[in-house]
């Protein structure tokens, strides 16, 4: 199957195996309920971190064209199918401390 997807990233084929596309996988349990948390942050989270221009920025953020196009073209596609498969999908986080409260509480719902 991954030969159907020579475009894309490792992390594109790890959601699409573990999440999108779980009956690509030979342990798929179609009666297994799924449990999926994304964590998104928001656009703005290098420049309401870090400030303008800031250097750590390119730790954060893809600085290829094509490869931020892919990137946003994969979000799409999680939001697009969390109501069909039951995702849990948060959406523009701003800090680390949000996201710690985010992730706790989906751990513990």
């Amino acid at each position: 199957w991954v030969l159907d997807y020579k475009q894309s990233s490792v992390t594109e084929l790890e959601i699409l195996y573990g999440a999108l596309k779980p009956e690509l996988s030979p342990n798929y349990q179609p009666n297994l309920k799924q449990r999926c948390f994304f964590y998104l942050r928001d656009e703005l989270y290098c420049i309401k971190n870090f400030g303008v221009n800031d250097p750590r920025t390119n730790d954060y953020e893809e600085q290829d064209e094509f490869k931020k196009k892919k990137l946003k073209q994969l979000k799409e596609k999680i939001k697009k199918q969390k109501n069909n498969k039951g995702f849990v999908v948060h959406e523009k986080f701003t800090n680390h401390r949000d996201l710690n409260q985010l992730v706790l509480d989906d751990l513990l719902s």
